[in-house]
């Protein structure tokens, strides 16, 4: 009996002490998942943060290179301010055109942006002095690439595109030199194949008038004469595509 009586007595004591160590994990773990949760969202704003870092550091070192991108160019664009004998240099002008060239076609978009709201910030129309040098092939293709530029948000430069053209027309009424109309009229003759230029072009009465008009006034000069002739056959077999 007394052995009996011993037994309950140690099974007693032995529940006794049992019982309290499963309440006691469930308060460690009640404890602990908040702490857990605490650390998981403080790893995740660390990680933000660092994100944003970078982020910023990219967009400082973006600026800085667009920065020293255009303090080239406003260097680059000085050439055109040259003499007329520094400009028909044709091993300068050679090199002008492949640096002008080499931009356009690893950052079009930021050097048409900038090419376009040049005269807001410096004191020379550089995309008229443009069209007075066009004399030579390479520059007529930089006109050309200008007009037909156009990117994902829409055609925002087409005032200015049609601006542009309007003064390669004006050059073209007034010049007399013969690589320059030769230059000018295959360049007209090349964007105009563009179908989407060629029809916001017609619609600008005034830019075909003075098509003609420039036509009228070149009778003493055959070869110019027949420069233009072969641009107004362009522009008329361009305007029998759009019609079928």
């Amino acid at each position: 009996e007394q052995t009996e009586k011993s037994n309950k007595t140690e099974n007693a004591e032995e529940q006794k002490q049992e019982v309290p160590e499963p309440q006691k994990n469930e308060e460690e773990n009640e404890k602990e998942e908040p702490k857990q949760e605490e650390n998981e969202n403080q790893k995740a704003e660390e990680e933000n943060e660092k994100e944003e870092e970078q982020e910023k550091d990219d967009e400082e070192q973006q600026q800085k290179e667009i920065v020293i991108i255009y303090d080239n160019i406003d260097y680059l664009l000085g050439f055109l301010k040259e003499s007329e004998e520094t400009k028909t240099n044709y091993v300068l002008v050679g090199y002008f055109y492949k640096i002008l060239n080499h931009l356009f076609n690893s950052q079009q978009s930021k050097i048409v942006q900038y090419l376009f709201d040049y005269p807001k910030k410096n004191e020379f129309d550089v995309l008229g002095l443009m069209v007075k040098n066009m004399r030579r092939k390479s520059m007529g293709e930089i006109i050309n690439k200008l007009l037909l530029f156009q990117d994902d948000s829409g055609d925002e430069f087409l005032p200015k595109k049609l601006e542009l053209l309007e003064k390669v027309l004006e050059e073209l009424k007034e010049t007399d030199e013969e690589d320059k109309y030769e230059c000018i009229c295959s360049t007209l003759e090349s964007t105009f194949y563009n179908k989407g230029f060629f029809i916001e072009f017609m619609k600008v009465p005034k830019l075909l008038e003075l098509i003609y008009s420039i036509l009228e006034n070149t009778k003493n000069d055959s070869k110019k004469l027949i420069a233009i002739l072969r641009l107004l056959i362009n522009i008329h077999e361009n305007i029998l595509k759009n019609e079928e």
